[in-house]
């Protein structure tokens, strides 16, 4: 998706999901042998996000929503058979990310956040509504540990 991105100089759209469609789905249903139930693994606390789909190859369920199992609910099921918790997915440069999570890329992996950064760039666009990457990460920001303020990168923010 980066690739993508950065060669046709774009970033992805928070109006329309091309990213989703064209890097989650499609590929899914090009390896589906059909007919087939598709489970989706979207939690009971987000059950806004589950849209209803049925033709005759695929038909969307939603496991966790039917058992009403949140976000909680997963992370207990996970420890109680001793794996670790992992972190929430999404893509490291999506736009739906919060202010916070571009934050905590740029202090746990600062490589990928000037990969971000380089995108937002390429594009002449910005991947949040309002502020570019470099402006929130220059935003004046008080940590009570030292450890959790921003380490050098290779971008120099």
């Amino acid at each position: 998706l980066y690739d993508f991105c950065h060669d046709r100089k774009i970033i992805p759209f928070r109006q329309q999901r091309w990213c989703t469609a064209d890097f989650k789905v499609a590929p899914l249903h090009r390896y589906f042998q059909t007919p087939c139930f598709v489970l989706l693994g979207i939690d009971a606390g987000e059950s806004h996000r589950a849209k209803l789909s049925s033709n005759k190859e695929t038909e969307n369920r939603f496991p966790l929503i039917e058992d009403g199992i949140d976000r909680n609910g997963c992370i207990e099921i996970i420890k109680s058979h001793g794996l670790p918790v992992p972190v929430k997915s999404g893509c490291w440069f999506c736009p739906f990310q919060r202010v916070s999570e571009f934050k905590k890329l740029r202090r746990l992996h600062p490589d990928l956040f000037c990969k971000a950064v380089e995108i937002e760039k390429n594009s002449g666009k910005i991947l949040l509504k309002t502020k570019t990457l470099p402006e929130i990460i220059n935003e004046p920001d008080t940590y009570l540990f030292e450890e959790l303020s921003y380490p050098p990168c290779q971008c120099g923010l």
